[in-house]
């Protein structure tokens, strides 16, 4: 499911590196979680909403942090990948970890609902951006105590 156009309330608005991160982050986990265990394919065109990037060149930048965001989460051991090229990422899939992390239920969270289940009903809704963010931030506060 494509997630991305729901995210986007400031168009022409050129937003900062680790916005779109945490924005990119919320769609990825979002799919993933939604997919998991089954694989799946990600393109820049599943995550961005292209249709509020002030230009092109803010568009090429997007893309960029995009594919960063995707190899950042791989990384850090929440996601994994079979390969990837300039068209997206192939056999993309949550890790253990990532799988902990998105099931993991914050004591702030009501209706004892996991996050990856919050994430997911939030972008179904057409949750606003800063709301998918938050529970983002809110995801990796708990990831933090899960993992030390």
């Amino acid at each position: 499911m494509n997630f991305a156009p729901q995210l986007g309330n400031n168009a022409m608005v050129k937003k900062a590196n680790i916005e779109l991160f945490n924005e990119y982050t919320a769609v990825i986990f979002a799919t993933l979680y939604e997919s998991f265990p089954i694989p799946t394919q990600l393109s820049a065109s599943d995550i961005l909403d292209r249709e509020n990037a002030a230009d092109l060149s803010d568009q090429y930048d997007q893309e960029r942090v995009c594919f960063a965001t995707i190899r950042w989460l791989n990384e850090a051991g929440y996601i994994r990948y079979k390969s990837d090229n300039e068209m997206g990422f192939q056999n993309v899939v949550l890790t253990p970890k990532g799988l902990e992390l998105l099931k993991a239920i914050p004591a702030s969270l009501e209706n004892s609902v996991s996050i990856g289940d919050h994430l997911i009903a939030l972008m179904k809704t057409g949750t606003t951006r800063e709301m998918a963010i938050d529970l983002v931030k809110l995801a990796f506060t708990e990831g933090f105590k899960l993992f030390k």
